[in-house]
């Protein structure tokens, strides 16, 4: 039985519409970076995201990296582990830690003390999706308000990326 070339196009069209569609990249805004914490081991700190989904479907978030820049030169680096899940067609508002050592704590108040104000953070976010890892780079700049005092948490300014 020989099928019509109109049948074998409905076919077709069928089939690959059962196909996965690519995901989307979730938009990423940095909102807000703080230190809460410097000893004479570590810091610690936040960096708070505005992340939104143009997908569908949830999409986990579970990995980050990160760097932090301090009057321009490199200062310090890190990773995070999420468990988030991004809602589908939503928004979520997401706070990772950020663990700095003692080597890179002293590099951070070695930067500060010299007077350098302006910061820049940059990372990539690994969202899991039905249709595989999505990786999502953010960059986000800004100035320092005022000299960290002991005791105070250290807000990084929410300036314009």
């Amino acid at each position: 039985m020989l099928l019509s070339a109109a049948a074998l196009a409905g076919a077709f069209t069928a089939a690959c519409g059962a196909l996965p569609r690519p995901a989307e990249s979730p938009q990423v805004d940095v909102r807000a970076v703080g230190i809460t914490s410097v000893t004479a081991a570590d810091a610690t700190g936040y960096v708070d995201l505005s992340i939104a989904n143009p997908n569908g479907f949830g999409v986990p978030l579970r990995h980050g990296t990160w760097t932090l820049s301090l009057g321009g030169a490199r200062a310090v680096a890190g990773t995070f582990d999420l468990d988030a899940t991004i809602p589908p067609r939503g928004t979520a508002a997401v706070r990772a830690a950020l663990h700095v050592d003692l080597a890179g704590a002293a590099t951070v108040a070695r930067q500060l003390a010299g007077g350098n104000r302006l910061y820049a953070l940059r990372g990539t976010l690994t969202f899991a999706t039905p249709v595989g890892p999505i990786d999502v780079a953010f960059d986000h700049r800004g100035e320092l308000a005022d000299a960290p005092r002991p005791g105070l948490p250290l807000q990084l300014g929410a300036a314009p990326r």
